[in-house]
């Protein structure tokens, strides 16, 4: 589903709380996504992340706890890693 709203023009912001919740934003403010988060496991984000993260030239772990990168897509990634966000 990530890939899905990726290609979506409209959307300009896409929002991962973990596996709690997806949050897009396609200019009318943000809105929870209702498809089930089940399926995206807390390794399977991370793993998704930094790939994208790589791709910037950034890195994303405990020392460098905060990352902002605009995807090759052109949409806005903001992470933090936990603890600092939990």
């Amino acid at each position: 589903h990530l890939q899905q709203w990726l290609k979506d023009p409209r959307i300009t912001d896409i929002c991962i709380n973990g596996t709690h919740g997806i949050f897009i934003d396609s200019g009318d403010g943000f809105q929870s996504i209702s498809s089930p988060m089940d399926y995206y496991t807390s390794d399977i984000l991370k793993s998704w992340v930094l790939e994208q993260l790589s791709h910037q030239g950034k890195s994303w772990d405990a020392k460098f706890p905060f990352a902002d990168a605009t995807l090759d897509s052109g949409h806005r990634m903001h992470v933090v890693f936990s603890p600092i966000c939990t």
